[in-house]
């Protein structure tokens, strides 16, 4: 949805305008989170089903082992 009363960076956050590449909303496991923030966890091998690109963007959806969205530090930012 593209609304005039939206500002730049609302836009790029909902991934609307993006910037030198196109943002992927990936799920993670919370334990696997934790892993990025504590710098245990520096890399992730994925499967190509997205097409993904140079200077694409990754945004993670954090969730619990149930499947429930979880409010984590990590949920939410960016990473290329």
């Amino acid at each position: 949805r593209l609304c005039l009363q939206c500002s730049l960076a609302d836009l790029f956050q909902e991934g609307i305008l993006m910037v030198d590449g196109v943002i992927h909303r990936l799920k993670i496991l919370d334990i696997f989170a934790d892993d990025i923030l504590e710098g245990n966890k520096t890399f992730e091998l994925r499967y190509n089903d997205r097409n993904y690109q140079k200077d694409d963007f990754i945004k993670f959806v954090v969730v619990d082992r149930e499947g429930h969205i979880s409010r984590h530090p990590l949920a939410g930012s960016c990473s290329r």
